[in-house]
């Protein structure tokens, strides 16, 4: 928000689909302010026109000036260059009501924005003229306006005794949508949203928790002759020399599923009770990075290398 303050005259000009105009506002017994008369350029349409193309204007009592610019109510702009008779502290201070507004920022483009000082309420009811104030919305879920271009956008404001208490805003992959019912975010007093971004950031956090979890398995105290046994019959003198292969008298012993996995592979998703060894015994009080698929070589010489799967027979 532009708190400048200016005082004494202004001028005011127009041009090509833009105009300025001063603001005069008047306060009423109950707080509230209002338009008490307006002066400015109007805008320039074609180059015959004969409206103001500048003036001059005092600026007496208190009110806001700005203006607008754009080639229609789709395009079109406002802007302020500031108030006139207010304090810095009284534009600060809290409005009269709160609410929000919306501000148009081209094509296709706008949101709303929170209304809670004196300035933003003048701003939105005599500049945007679209203050609207929470009083005047039922309570619950509200799906606000809100859109950025021709991708996807969604917005939602929860209101609960006239008082914002939870709000969401997005466009594209990180478009919200609401998980649980209207009913339950007014119970609970919250939005429960998720969007696409969101969706795949948790299905690898929960494919890296597992991933994470078998491999510490595999080299805990528990397992740990079974991960010296695969590691040494893996070697690679040992395999030309012997040919070991110690799956099969694995899976005699510990029934359920043993799978190699060769190295440079991508890494399968984990299962919650699998055990996962690997080429070379890492610290297991190492913090541990699990792979995202497809990347493994990335991580250095102990992902790249090839792991053993275990997962007990139920």
């Amino acid at each position: 928000m532009d708190t400048n303050i200016i005082s004494g005259t202004v001028s005011l000009n127009n041009g090509f689909q833009r105009a300025q105009w001063v603001r005069f506002l008047t306060q009423t017994p109950e707080g509230k302010w209002e338009l008490l008369k307006s002066e400015g350029t109007g805008e320039c349409t074609w180059h015959d026109d004969e409206k103001v193309s500048s003036m001059e204007v005092a600026l007496v009592g208190k009110g806001i000036v700005g203006g607008h610019y754009g080639v229609s109510a789709h395009t079109s702009q406002n802007y302020s260059k500031g108030f006139f008779g207010f304090t810095a502290e009284e534009l600060a201070g809290p409005a009269p009501e709160k609410g929000y507004t919306v501000e148009n920022h081209g094509a296709h483009a706008h949101d709303w924005e929170v209304v809670e000082t004196l300035g933003q309420y003048l701003m939105a009811q005599f500049l945007n003229g679209s203050f609207v104030s929470w009083s005047a919305m039922a309570d619950g879920v509200h799906e606000m306006p809100y859109c950025w271009g021709c991708q996807a956008a969604a917005s939602f404001a929860l209101v609960i005794n006239h008082e914002l208490v939870d709000s969401v805003t997005g466009c594209g992959d990180q478009t919200p949508r609401l998980v649980e019912t209207r009913e339950k975010c007014l119970g609970e007093k919250k939005l429960f949203t998720s969007s696409h971004r969101e969706d795949q950031a948790r299905e690898q956090q929960e494919e890296n928790d597992r991933s994470n979890a078998a491999l510490k398995a595999g080299w805990s105290q528990e397992w740990a002759e079974v991960a010296i046994h695969i590691r040494s019959s893996y070697r690679v003198s040992a395999v030309k020399r012997k040919g070991q292969n110690p799956l099969p008298a694995l899976r005699r012993t510990y029934p359920g599923t043993w799978t190699y996995i060769p190295a440079g592979e991508p890494d399968t998703d984990c299962k919650v009770e699998e055990v996962r060894f690997t080429e070379l015994a890492q610290d297991k009080n190492a913090e541990l990075v699990a792979p995202q698929l497809g990347y493994v070589d990335f991580w250095g010489n102990v992902w790249a290398r090839w792991q053993v799967s275990y997962i007990p027979a139920k």
